[in-house]
């Protein structure tokens, strides 16, 4: 009995256009194999991938099968199914035919044992591979309007929209769900933390990759690939560039035993590399310690002395209420220089970037002129939106108390570690463990 596989594909392009289906080839391959008495060893299913890459799953899993003389013959329903260009076909062709192994379309005729025979592959795959282009360019044409009419693309919709007239508008239902989720991130800086507040106070079982995915969604601020405007806001952007930035510091930590107060703060002064934690156990007691990857890991860095984070935790105790009022003057004093700076009007510049956005759209300037003046107009747009109004005392409250050291030394290791990520920007540390603080 001729041992065969029976493999199927649909694009997701393919699926947009014509909704094609890998059930309908699955159903037919198998009774195809049925009538004609062979034996089915497996089902091959590649859903979403391209014909036109050999970086497909199944496709994989199939010729390994085939290396391995588990397979006699493999089955598709047309030709475009298994691939769409000359040359990725004589790729997988190649491994057949050194393993023994045969081809057939059931609902197509090839004969590959004369020259017409093969010439008619040859033109069928060229169509193929054309129809493929012209498909994913009609495609994208297709996605590049409908983005530039503010319209959705896709069913999926992020948490706290929905969509109505083919356009995204507020959620009502889940809206405070993601307001909550920034909110709660911004004041623990961690991830699991927050996991945990929306699993015990929302009631919600949602998982670490979805708090994560919701932190990173950019539609939250109402823009969608440089279209301003393309849905209402749920997070003002300063908040969402604020989010990204206390993310890229955030660390996920399974045991409170190896946390790290310090992680994602200390910066090499040498290499601007953070330096990693480390930890040494000496009668039953851990230490940890800080030292340059930059410097262990690669030996591109001059900074090869380590720091313990008592050391850093004892200078900080010490430094932070000097340095904090310091650091509260100097603002007060730029705040008076900056009064008298004639102010850029922020509704000007937002009204620039939307025209050149549908400029560049409908073909009036090109891509490097429209990234040319995207970049000026959004350093000025990014200047009004880092520009601070008002210094907020109130995270530094507990650092201006007299008893700031006596509440500090009641925290747990986590506490300390969220405490810092909300007071201070980076300390700076050099090789002789100079130390330089920054808000």
């Amino acid at each position: 009995m001729e041992r065969v596989a029976l493999y199927c594909r649909v694009s997701t392009e393919e699926q947009a256009l014509h909704g094609d289906s890998i059930q309908t080839q699955k159903d037919a391959l198998s009774e195809y194999a049925q009538k004609n008495k062979m034996k089915i060893i497996d089902y091959y299913i590649d859903n979403g991938f391209t014909a036109t890459s050999l970086r497909r799953p199944d496709l994989n899993r199939l010729l390994d099968d085939v290396k391995k003389g588990n397979l006699d013959k493999v089955l598709f329903t047309k030709i475009d199914r298994w691939s769409r260009g000359v040359r990725n076909y004589y790729k997988i062709q190649d491994i057949l035919d050194r393993n023994n192994v045969g081809w057939k379309t059931i609902f197509e005729d090839y004969d590959t044992s004369t020259a017409n025979g093969r010439l008619h592959i040859n033109i069928m795959l060229s169509v193929a591979e054309n129809e493929a282009s012209v498909t994913s360019e009609r495609i994208k044409a297709v996605f590049k309007n409908k983005i530039k009419n503010k319209e959705v693309v896709s069913g999926k919709v992020p948490i706290g929209y929905k969509i109505e007239n083919k356009k995204l508008i507020i959620d009502e239902n889940a809206v405070n769900i993601i307001k909550t989720i920034y909110d709660q991130f911004e004041l623990t800086q961690s991830k699991r933390a927050t996991l945990n507040y929306v699993i015990n106070n929302l009631g919600l079982n949602y998982s670490y990759k979805t708090i994560d995915r919701i932190l990173k969604e950019p539609k939250y601020t109402g823009t969608y690939n440089d279209i301003l405007n393309y849905c209402p806001v749920i997070i003002s952007k300063k908040q969402f560039d604020n989010i990204q930035k206390l993310c890229k510091n955030n660390v996920r930590t399974t045991s409170t035993t190896n946390v790290y107060i310090f992680t994602g703060l200390i910066v090499c002064s040498h290499c601007s590399h953070n330096l990693i934690g480390f930890n040494t156990t000496h009668n039953n007691i851990r230490f940890y310690n800080y030292r340059c990857r930059h410097n262990y890991e690669r030996k591109l860095c001059d900074n090869n002395h380590c720091i313990s984070e008592k050391k850093v935790e004892k200078w900080l105790l010490k430094n932070i209420k000097p340095e904090l009022e310091k650091h509260i003057i100097n603002f007060q004093v730029d705040r008076e220089v900056k009064k008298n700076i004639p102010q850029i009007d922020k509704a000007s510049i937002e009204k620039k970037l939307k025209k050149i956005n549908d400029m560049y759209i409908d073909d009036f300037i090109t891509l490097d002129e429209y990234k040319s003046r995207r970049e000026k107009y959004q350093l000025q747009l990014d200047s009004l939106e880092k520009e601070p109004v008002e210094l907020d005392l109130s995270k530094y409250t507990a650092i201006l108390n007299d008893d700031f050291i006596n509440i500090y030394n009641t925290f747990s290791r986590e506490e300390k570690r969220t405490f810092w990520r909300n007071v201070i920007d980076r300390i700076e540390i050099n090789s002789n463990q100079k130390m330089k603080l920054f808000f």
